[in-house]
């Protein structure tokens, strides 16, 4: 299970496609906690509700054998925080907070998102606000 990913519809797990061009990605995050203390980050483009990417996570996670083998119990799996992202050419900017779960904590997902970019999109320069 990569500790982030965006998918491209909340109701389906479709990765987005960054080899698409022009990048133009926008939508919520949330990150969760594992029983084993591992963190994953999960947007939604264009998801209307934090809630709906949380949503998507589990159920993805428990209905897909693949995942299964990464995350034991995904009803164990908490919901700390969320944001906004926003993806351009050259930016990746992540910013904002969650209504329902507050705001993300930059600390921890500063080294995912710099991990996530380095393997998708080395060029782009990334911003926390």
């Amino acid at each position: 299970m990569p500790e982030m990913q965006i998918i491209r519809e909340e109701s389906l797990f479709k990765p987005v496609n960054l080899a698409e061009r022009p990048i133009n990605l926008s939508g919520r995050f949330v990150v969760m906690r594992s029983p084993s203390k591992q963190l994953y980050l999960l947007g939604g483009q264009n998801a209307l509700a934090h809630m709906t990417v949380a949503d998507t996570f589990e159920q993805f996670t428990s209905d897909n054998p693949i995942s299964r083998k990464y995350l034991d119990t995904v009803t164990e799996c908490e919901t700390l925080y969320g944001g906004h992202f926003r993806i351009d050419d050259s930016n990746i900017l992540i910013y904002g907070k969650s209504d329902m779960y507050g705001k993300y904590d930059i600390d921890a997902i500063r080294p995912i998102v710099k991990r996530w970019a380095k393997d998708n999109l080395q060029e782009h320069q990334i911003e926390f606000k």
